[in-house]
């Protein structure tokens, strides 16, 4: 019998790394192991799109649902005890919205008898207090989480490889001008720690399929750790040109106007920022997690690919 799997954020990067990859597990010539039920906010975007021609993939479509959890799970058909699992990733947004939306869907959630909750968290450090990082958000998702009935799978992922290319957002692109430019003053040499949203994605749907497994785990997520010296150098390298960048007053706009976004860039270039990742961590969970280079190889061949057929 099939298992259904609800995704509150489907569309975006992680999200669709995230059904892509449970997707895989279903045969062309046999029922679905998972329905996949994607809410999204426009069935004709490009990206939900190309997720309804997948096996086993149902798009819901309801505009508002990340502040409508209940009809969410009502509106793809789902009842009470139906539902095996729920994937969860939230945009960026302001703080107290990020928290009370995802609040709304964890709650939802565990009403409607989900079985796994799988949440897209971000990396940080437990040893720190609340207020030091800018990551209290995803603290406080993650203590809601525990304290349902639901097993849980946390993904604790570095920053995205995926913000360093053209085609990216403008989040992103603030952001990689950030770290370029204002972030490392005082550790300039410092490595970054990186992984792809593929990657995320890909853990989640292990962490999905695979029963008691990574019940209970928070799994740090990091494929690579370089300085900005080193992503310019290899970004040239593989795509031929320099990282294209944002407009400076952009990215001073960004630090005045959200102060999670200050505090994490602060923390960046604190003493200890990152002591504790350890790639070869992320590893013992993906041991074909990809490195930066490599990434990028693989976003070249797909922009070709892509080209060509359009």
């Amino acid at each position: 019998m099939s298992k259904n799997v609800i995704v509150f954020g489907g569309t975006g990067h992680q999200g669709s790394a995230f059904v892509n990859a449970l997707a895989a597990y279903n045969s062309a010539t046999a029922a679905p192991v998972y329905k996949i039920h994607v809410l999204v906010r426009n069935p004709e975007t490009p990206a939900a799109e190309r997720l309804a021609r997948l096996n086993g993939v149902k798009i819901v479509y309801l505009p508002h649902y990340m502040d409508s959890a209940d009809e969410a799970f009502s509106k793809a058909g789902l009842e009470v005890g139906d539902v095996h699992g729920c994937f969860l990733v939230c945009g960026y947004m302001d703080a107290d919205k990020e928290v009370a939306r995802c609040v709304r869907v964890v709650m939802s959630a565990a009403a409607h008898g989900v079985k796994h909750f799988v949440f897209a968290s971000a990396m940080f450090d437990d040893s720190k207090e609340i207020g030091e990082d800018g990551m209290d958000p995803k603290r406080d998702i993650e203590r809601v989480i525990k304290e349902t009935n639901m097993t849980w799978t946390m993904l604790r992922s570095a920053d995205f490889m995926d913000n360093w290319v053209p085609t990216d957002g403008t989040v992103g692109r603030i952001w990689r001008t950030l770290l370029l430019n204002k972030v490392f003053q005082n550790h300039p040499d410092r490595a970054l720690p990186m992984v792809s949203t593929r990657d995320v994605g890909r853990m989640g749907a292990l962490a999905m399929a695979s029963g008691d497994k990574y019940i209970g785990k928070a799994i740090p997520l990091v494929g690579d750790m370089l300085t900005i010296a080193d992503i310019k150098a290899t970004y040239k390298d593989v795509m031929g040109t320099d990282i294209v960048a944002s407009w400076s007053i952009t990215t001073s706009l960004a630090l005045w106007s959200d102060p999670n976004t200050a505090l994490l860039a602060k923390f960046y270039d604190s003493e200890d920022a990152f002591s504790y990742i350890n790639v070869q961590e992320t590893k013992e969970y993906l041991p074909d997690v990809e490195n930066f280079r490599n990434y990028l190889e693989r976003y070249k061949r797909e922009q070709t690919i892509a080209k060509a057929l359009a």
